[in-house]
């Protein structure tokens, strides 16, 4: 997984179009990596150019399907880039907007479940993952051994991975 994150980091050079940028690029290179982990596996995406269906509820999933229909979800991925302050004009809670895309992947049934965010320093992203966990523990929905993985990017420039598996 660490080229998946190699390839995002190097398409976040600054802060305009840095959402799209990264998001363009987490698509492209999950795509990718699917089709090199099972040529059967399907993904529904944002990028039209490289995906067999489009976004659905999350901003990428893996899948397969048998002649009924979908068979089973491999991975689904949520994004939130965090918006710089300056671009903004109205007062901003950037967890709100996070709250709101990871509580998507504790409903969604999948082996996988990746979210992807950013923070200033290695302590904002430990005070968010701190956070999301605790989502996580306090709901009833996660089963045992629901996989969690996490990716913050820090701003200086480096990604800090964190995986959580509900007991």
């Amino acid at each position: 997984m660490q080229y998946i994150w190699d390839i995002v980091a190097s398409c976040g050079d600054g802060d305009d179009g840095k959402s799209k940028n990264w998001t363009e690029a987490i698509n492209k290179t999950m795509y990718e990596v699917a089709k090199r982990i099972n040529k059967n596996y399907l993904v529904a995406s944002k990028l039209n150019s490289l995906r067999d269906n489009p976004e659905w509820l999350y901003d990428l999933v893996w899948y397969s399907d048998n002649k009924f229909g979908i068979d089973k979800i491999h991975l689904i991925l949520e994004s939130e880039w965090k918006t710089p302050k300056r671009h903004r004009q109205e007062e901003y809670d950037y967890f709100y907007d996070l709250k709101y895309d990871f509580e998507k992947l504790i409903m969604g049934r999948s082996e996988h479940r990746v979210f992807i965010f950013e923070g200033d320093t290695k302590e904002e992203i430990e005070s968010i993952l701190d956070k999301l966990i605790a989502i996580i523990k306090a709901s009833k929905i996660p089963l045992i051994d629901d996989r969690f993985m996490f990716a913050g990017w820090i701003t200086s420039k480096e990604f800090y991975f964190d995986i959580y598996i509900h007991k």
